[in-house]
């Protein structure tokens, strides 16, 4: 509650129609979050006065969009999709929660036989089924990762080894006229340097750009993060390092008197 009380038994059928909005609710309609004591129409036309706001929540599912959500009293406007939510102890065991539900379910029963009860379970279980989507596409994202660099790494060292193995005699010769280490690498692996590094920039603003779609499929989930940028960076070097790694080594080792006694 932010503001205002929240809806009670004392809103009856005989009291003025009441209910209790959101921030997203408050905001569309009056532009404002002062909105305790103002009036809006429902969809029947009856005027409703609101007694309180409260923060916006999630109502369907996790990556939803801030919407616009009211809350009646069910004495005022009875739902057959009613939903009871009981608080068990702090310690209460998974047994004691199912007793619970037991418990309730006998009493509503006693009540009125003809109210038909949906299977009820504890709140983590039911909180289970909304992060299951998330859980599997993040898991099948991360999969997918995984492949990706796996090619990504047998590529970069295939192209890496075919680069070098084509300029052997030249190489030879700059190794015999005295170039360095630097000059070698600059001259075996220059081009290939190039690419890797365009091809990680423009990959990782790719990734920003899906940012949004991301963000739809995984819950919380954005290629802005500076930790996963950085995570993403960190991983393209190392995965370049280590692809390029065999192919450097060939190139630094380069004798060219091996390759005068092969020629």
């Amino acid at each position: 509650m932010l503001a205002g009380r929240d809806v009670s038994f004392a809103d009856t059928a005989q009291t003025p129609r009441v209910a209790v909005v959101n921030q997203t609710f408050a905001r569309h309609m009056f532009h404002s979050d002062d909105v305790v004591g103002r009036y809006f129409k429902d969809n029947n036309g009856v005027l409703v006065q609101i007694v309180g706001l409260v923060k916006d929540g999630k109502y369907f599912i996790l990556s939803e969009d801030p919407q616009e959500a009211m809350f009646f009293p069910i004495t005022q406007q009875p739902s057959l999709k009613t939903e009871l939510i009981v608080r068990t102890r702090p310690d209460a065991s998974g047994g004691a929660t199912g007793d619970m539900a037991a418990a309730v379910g006998k009493m509503i029963r006693d009540f009125d036989t003809a109210i038909p009860i949906r299977i009820s379970d504890s709140w983590m279980n039911q909180l289970s089924f909304s992060f299951f989507p998330s859980q599997v596409a993040a898991m099948a994202l991360g999969l997918f990762g995984a492949f990706g660099l796996i090619l990504s790494i047998a590529g970069t060292f295939g192209l890496a080894s075919y680069s070098v193995s084509k300029r052997v005699r030249e190489l030879s010769i700059r190794v015999a006229l005295g170039a360095r280490a630097r000059q070698i690498l600059s001259a075996a692996l220059g081009r290939m340097m190039i690419l890797l590094g365009t091809g990680c920039l423009l990959g990782m603003v790719l990734g920003a750009a899906a940012s949004h779609l991301l963000a739809a499929i995984v819950y919380q989930a954005s290629a802005l993060d500076p930790l996963i940028l950085g995570g993403v960076a960190l991983t393209m070097l190392l995965t370049g390092v280590l692809s390029i790694a065999g192919p450097v080594r060939r190139a630094l080792g380069i004798d060219p008197a091996q390759l005068l006694r092969e020629q």
